[in-house]
């Protein structure tokens, strides 16, 4: 059977949201769910972590000196 996200109905219509949840639980039950949840979380957390790393030493360098040196 093709995954459901490319499965097609009679007359060229697209699988609806319910029946690609409908057969992902039954052929792969709750977990099929969750597949790639983990490594898409780390995923977004390490770069999210990076990212506002940057910014924050860009804005540091970035911002000007006041002038009488404090």
């Amino acid at each position: 059977m093709a995954p459901p996200q490319v499965a097609q109905r009679h007359e060229g219509q697209s699988a609806t949201f319910r029946e690609v949840l409908r057969v992902t639980v039954r052929e792969d039950g709750l977990s099929g769910l969750l597949r790639g949840a983990l490594p898409r979380m780390a995923n977004s957390a390490l770069w999210g972590t990076c990212m506002v790393s940057v910014y924050e030493y860009l804005k540091r360098i970035s911002v000007k000196q006041e002038e009488g040196g404090s």
